[in-house]
């Protein structure tokens, strides 16, 4: 009797549902359409799922459950009063179909502090507000093409020492500083780009895929940015490849990338040709060994003004101001990089992951002007513990990188480290407090190699973030 009593409830809730959508005198909009759906489909799942517990808690005392007839008739009940929305779904616009919203928050506390006081007076220490929004859309055209644009904030200053002038970008920051008396703050294009996947190159054996556009890095790498800030969004064209195998996985990209376009008067274009072969092997189920060698041939990047002083955060330059160079004169730079992922290890009773990384960099270009050959290597080791993804889980990082003046070109590189020509520690903490909302705290302390304003700096990092999709 009472599981007749709840099949009629059922029935009667979905189909009272659906009578009471809103009556409306003239044609409803897309948007109005949507979301008289969501409601409907969200009121029917949550009076659903409250009569399910109610007859749960009848069936815990009874000892009675559904048997198979009841069970396909509620199915077939639920069946039908979809169906009966059918039309209403037809009727929105082909364009939504596909169509995946993305983005996250985050706001910072940052501070900046010094054992010794430098000599610039630009470097002086700073404690500061900011964020970070990041938002945008990924559209599935077909099988074979996706469509993807990202919108950023951001201030257009050199990078995270925000010690550039407003104005100019070369794209590594996103955050945003609090600052200007309230007044509005800017929002850049951060990516757009689009998706090529041949259909004919696809298989359960490996895959390709074509990227045009302002992308993500498309290069394995630390996940601290010992050449790339992780920031950085490339601009050209990029192609990726995956070969698998018995538990081998080998990939392979190449990039070619626009750094800086001229009218050829004065200077030469700036462009990156890149290469990047790699594998992935599980030496165990839960064990796996990955490792790349990348190649990154910067054309005429050491001529660049712009590198040589706007965006210069280490790399020794010569020259009067408005016309300065790099010393290095040419940055050829060969990447060697590893990891080993252990995917559970017993830490405080609960099963997390734990990787270790390294990475090796030598500037085979290198012939500095300055007569300081030399200066064109740099490393990192380091290791990470957990993985902060749903509520109550957390991860803690600590790396270790040393960066000659020449290694890398410092307009590039991590941000938040400063640039070339030090060495020092980060330590990181994060922790979800709920699913898609994180607190992270970061310390990063660098010790100069060489003639810089900031020999001895400290950066500590307090975000709170939010991820929506």
């Amino acid at each position: 009797m009472e599981t007749q009593r709840f099949l009629r409830l059922v029935t009667f809730l979905l189909a009272g549902t659906a009578a009471l959508s809103p009556l409306r005198a003239a044609p409803e909009t897309a948007e109005e359409k949507m979301a008289r759906l969501e409601k409907l489909v969200q009121d029917q799942q949550q009076q659903i799922n409250a009569l399910i517990q109610q007859q749960a808690v009848r069936r815990d005392s009874s000892g009675g459950d559904f048997n198979q007839t009841q069970r396909e008739y509620l199915a077939k009940l639920v069946r039908e009063e979809l169906a009966k929305n059918k039309e209403l779904v037809s009727t929105l616009p082909g364009w939504l179909s596909g169509l995946e919203f993305f983005g996250d928050l985050r706001v910072r506390y940052e501070g900046i502090l010094y054992e010794s006081k430098p000599n610039s007076t630009t470097d002086q220490g700073r404690s500061r507000g900011r964020f970070r929004l990041r938002f945008g859309f990924k559209k599935v055209i077909n099988d074979e093409f996706t469509a993807v644009f990202r919108l950023a904030s951001g201030e257009g200053q050199k990078n995270e020492k925000g010690y550039g002038d407003v104005g100019t970008s070369n794209g590594i920051s996103t955050n945003q500083t609090f600052t200007g008396d309230f007044t509005e703050k800017g929002i850049y294009i951060d990516q757009a780009y689009i998706e090529y996947t041949p259909r004919c190159l696809q298989s359960s054996d490996g895959t390709a895929k074509f990227v045009a556009g302002k992308q993500p890095n498309p290069f394995v790498g630390s996940p601290t940015g010992l050449i790339w800030d992780s920031d950085l969004n490339p601009e050209g064209l990029a192609q990726l490849f995956t070969r698998n195998a018995d538990g081998l996985e080998l990939f392979a990209a190449l990039g070619e990338f626009f750094l800086e376009e001229t009218n050829k008067t004065t200077a030469n274009d700036v462009t990156l040709l890149a290469a990047q072969l790699g594998f992935k092997y599980k030496l165990t189920p839960k064990v796996a060994w990955r490792m790349a060698l990348a190649y990154y041939y910067f054309c005429n990047a050491g001529s660049s003004t712009a590198l040589a002083e706007a965006f210069n955060n280490g790399n020794p330059a010569s020259g009067a101001s408005g016309s300065k160079s790099l010393n290095a004169r040419q940055f050829h730079i060969v990447d060697l990089y590893t990891d080993l992922t252990f995917a559970d290890v017993d830490v405080f009773s609960r099963k997390m992951p734990v990787t270790v990384f390294g990475e090796v960099v030598w500037n085979s270009g290198d012939h500095d002007a300055g007569g300081k050959d030399g200066d064109n290597l740099a490393f990192e080791i380091g290791g990470k513990l957990g993985a902060a993804k749903k509520k109550g889980d957390w991860e803690v990082l600590y790396s270790f990188k040393y960066v000659q003046a020449n290694a890398v070109l410092s307009a590039l590189t991590d941000g938040d480290f400063g640039g070339s020509n030090q060495f020092g520690h980060t330590v990181g903490f994060k922790y979800a407090l709920a699913d898609n909302v994180f607190l992270g705290l970061t310390g990063i302390f660098t010790q100069s190699l060489g003639a810089r304003t900031d020999p001895h700096r400290q950066l500590l990092q307090a975000d709170l973030e939010v991820k929506f999709k």
